[in-house]
């Protein structure tokens, strides 16, 4: 399966529930356009804390919406029709998406749950992407939640190049995987092979509008 997410803050006309109210109906608009929605084999709406979690300043802040997409596969995927894509940049306003392509792989328990930290990694020159998979395999087994997943990019022209997901109960458990010796431990693994300043974490709460991801 082909893997495909934005990760974007919301139009700043908006507030928050105004803006998870548009992005909704965004996805009615979306499921209009058969052309580009019915090759989608699942779509996923994360609300992202805007605000990150109080006492963790290692979780950005900021962002608001993080729109997962999965195909059969890249050649599947096609271009939003114009009315869609004007649709969005009125919800996102004009700071952009910042996007992944590639591959997901659930390494632990189930590829979904209430919420989720990710994760999002970008490879600096001289890291291979070898390197970056190998740690970022070796950086999600034995963490604690509900499932574990790796993603990796097929597109370097895009703006990530890894994502490690951790699907959580509540926020409680985000909180509780946080200061994990093994989340402490994955995240220097991954270091190793991610630019600082590029890469960040966030949590979002997992909002499925159609099918399933892989499991």
């Amino acid at each position: 399966m082909y893997h495909y997410f934005y990760l974007a803050a919301r139009n700043p006309a908006f507030s928050a529930q105004q803006f998870v109210d548009r992005w909704r109906r965004h996805a009615v608009i979306a499921a209009a356009a058969p052309e580009f929605f019915e090759p989608v084999q699942c779509y996923i709406q994360n609300d992202v804390l805007h605000d990150g979690l109080p006492g963790f300043p290692e979780v950005a802040t900021g962002f608001d919406g993080l729109g997962e997409f999965f195909f059969e596969n890249q050649e599947a995927k096609q271009p939003p029709p114009a009315h869609l894509s004007a649709d969005n940049r009125e919800i996102f306003g004009s700071t952009g998406l910042q996007r992944f392509g590639g591959s997901r792989k659930v390494l632990t328990g189930q590829g979904e749950g209430p919420y989720r930290v990710v994760r999002i990694l970008v490879r600096p020159d001289g890291v291979s992407e070898q390197a970056m998979t190998e740690a970022l395999r070796t950086s999600g087994t034995g963490l604690p939640g509900l499932g574990v997943a790796i993603s990796t990019s097929t597109q370097p022209e895009l703006d990530y190049d890894g994502v490690l997901t951790v699907w959580v109960a509540d926020l409680m458990a985000a909180e509780k995987l946080l200061v994990s010796e093994e989340w402490k431990q994955a995240t220097q693994r991954l270091a190793t092979v991610a630019d600082p300043t590029r890469s960040l974490t966030v949590i979002a709460r997992e909002v499925v509008l159609k099918g399933r991801g892989p499991q």
